[in-house]
């Protein structure tokens, strides 16, 4: 007997997108797309920006987004999910998109 086979020869696997404004998040390869172009991302950077498109527009406090992204662990340190953000800002500064990330002093960040 051989081993299950969900997916069919002729079927594409099926790839996770989200759209956010300009910018499309394809989570499977792990890349931030505006127009033409793109950026690659971390698994955390990834899950990250994910949790900001899922809850555009609504603040998201940093302890959600380290929970969401770097679970509960305490090996990561506080700056983490700071530093991840910055790096997405750059990122999508790189791209020239107008899809930005905003701190909102004293409930999180915001993707709008």
């Amino acid at each position: 007997m051989t081993g299950m086979n969900t997916q069919r020869d002729d079927e594409a696997p099926c790839a996770v997108t989200m759209k956010t404004g300009d910018l499309e998040l394809d989570a499977v390869f792990l890349m931030l797309r505006h127009a033409e172009k793109t950026v690659d991302l971390t698994p955390c950077e990834s899950r990250i920006i994910a949790c900001l498109m899922q809850n555009a527009g609504r603040p998201m406090p940093a302890s959600e987004l380290r929970l969401h992204a770097l679970g509960s662990r305490p090996i990561h340190p506080t700056t983490a999910v700071e530093k991840h953000i910055c790096s997405l800002r750059k990122k999508i500064a790189a791209i020239r998109a107008a899809t930005t990330i905003k701190t909102i002093r004293g409930q999180g960040y915001l993707m709008n």
